[in-house]
């Protein structure tokens, strides 16, 4: 005999939720064993390689300038040319490509190949044209790549490994761009020469890429994330699917994330391309300020592991919420203390609070969101506004502002961008399994009474 309880909670889940499975194309199953691990495994190594190559560019700039001779535009056209065709990429390409295929392997083996080949090509170009169309073509696999990493390293586990594991594949830029960047390629490039460090870079990523041939699961996994359609304007997902480029917008927390991942990725920028400028002009050597500005990537890590396990508890919007907020005095104090350890633990807190928060408005809400139709297309685009207008637009607003009123000035939009985030994050519908099935059991007692 079934206890009101389990009926009430049977009722709701068939009143409200929508399994995303049934999908033509789509593997519904959640894979034998642990097959999963070895996939979110692959998928940390694969992203962890893209973010060293990011990050390169920026790190060994002196040492590339020396051989070509370019000047400042281009060395700032070179570093965020990649991150523009990245964007546009993951969207019109790569998430888009997988949902109408239905299957996420089809695209991320290709694409890791590809970085693995046009990362050679860097270390081999000759001429400053020719590595400047290399670093843009370089943003089509990475786009590839990031447009399906994301929803498979969440689609894939169960969902009380969710939030770990995705977690775990976004502290993947940290790792690379944070730590293993700035701590090898200098070394590399003073002993044997800056093209040393792509040349190398390409051989563990096509590893990566190869074994991802046996160890990635064909199709899309659906089993795992309970879809519900009031999560669409109106709960109406009539075609949803049919032209996911544009569907994505039915949703509006795929809206919310683009521009709160981009005020996230604009504040990150801002330490890694003016935090050690910010520092000289005060007083530190390059070395400390060096130092110093690591700190985010030791943050980084930890923020995008803690976060989303927290936002299981707490709320995915609430916990974003607080940690941008905290994120903003972090840069407040930054640019109001002096002593090297405080500004240490300030930059790694920036890391913790403001980049975790990448696991929780890039690596949870768009997919928990979105039906598996179109959620490769959905978190490819909040990808663009993280890589494309973060990165870009917005860190160079906060540029021409410096430039005005000096490199404190562009170092304050820190805290506009942290503040911005926080309104936008209120309005994000919860999406934290734990609270939807709460919010499922009230609406259904309402009901019933």
């Amino acid at each position: 005999m079934t206890r009101p309880g389990e009926k009430r909670e049977q009722q709701a889940g068939r009143g409200a939720a929508v399994d995303s499975g049934g999908d033509p194309g789509a593997d519904s199953g959640p894979g034998p064993g642990k097959a999963w691990v070895s996939s979110v495994l692959l998928l940390f190594l694969g992203s962890t390689f893209i973010g060293v190559d990011l990050a390169l560019p920026g790190i060994i700039m002196p040492d590339i300038q020396g051989t070509f001779g370019f000047g400042v535009f281009t060395a700032g056209l070179i570093g965020s040319i990649t991150f523009i065709f990245d964007g546009f990429s993951a969207y019109l390409g790569g998430g888009h490509l997988a949902d109408r295929i239905r299957d996420r392997k089809k695209v991320l083996v290709p694409s890791g190949i590809g970085f693995s080949i046009l990362s050679w090509l860097t270390g081999a170009a000759n001429g400053t044209g020719v590595l400047v169309l290399i670093r843009a073509v370089m943003g089509i696999p990475d786009g590839g790549w990031y447009g399906n990493a994301y929803p498979k390293a969440t689609e894939d586990p169960p969902q009380r490994w969710r939030s770990g594991a995705s977690g775990l594949h976004m502290a993947s830029y940290s790792v690379g761009a944070g730590l293993l960047a700035p701590a090898i390629a200098p070394a590399i490039a003073n002993s044997v020469g800056w093209r040393v460090c792509f040349l190398l870079l390409g051989i563990p990523s096509l590893l990566v890429a190869l074994a991802g041939i046996w160890l990635f699961r064909p199709g899309i996994t659906t089993s795992n994330i309970k879809h519900h359609s009031f999560f669409a304007r109106g709960g109406d997902e009539a075609d949803v699917g049919k032209r996911p480029l544009t569907d994505i917008f039915r949703y509006r927390n795929v809206t919310l994330c683009f521009f709160i991942q981009a005020c996230m990725f604009a504040t990150v920028t801002l330490f890694t391309s003016y935090g050690t400028l910010y520092l000289t002009h005060t007083g530190f050597s390059l070395v400390v300020a060096g130092g110093i500005i690591a700190g985010w990537g030791v943050g980084g890590i930890i923020g995008n592991l803690v976060l989303p396990v927290l936002s299981d508890f707490i709320g995915r919007k609430y916990m974003g919420a607080l940690a941008l907020f905290v994120g903003a005095v972090a840069v407040g104090l930054f640019i109001s203390v002096h002593d090297t350890a405080f500004l240490f633990l300030c930059t790694g807190a920036v890391g913790f609070f403001v980049q975790g928060t990448s696991s929780i408005f890039l690596g949870l809400v768009p997919q928990e969101t979105l039906p598996s139709s179109v959620r490769g297309t959905g978190t490819a685009f909040v990808h663009a506004g993280t890589v494309a207008i973060g990165g870009g637009a917005m860190a160079l607003i906060a540029g021409v502002i410096g430039q005005v009123f000096g490199v404190t000035g562009a170092m304050e939009m820190g805290m506009v961008f942290c503040v911005v985030g926080v309104v936008l994050a209120l309005f994000v519908k919860e999406t934290a399994p734990r609270l939807v099935a709460r919010r499922l059991s009230r609406e259904l007692v309402t009901r019933e009474t």
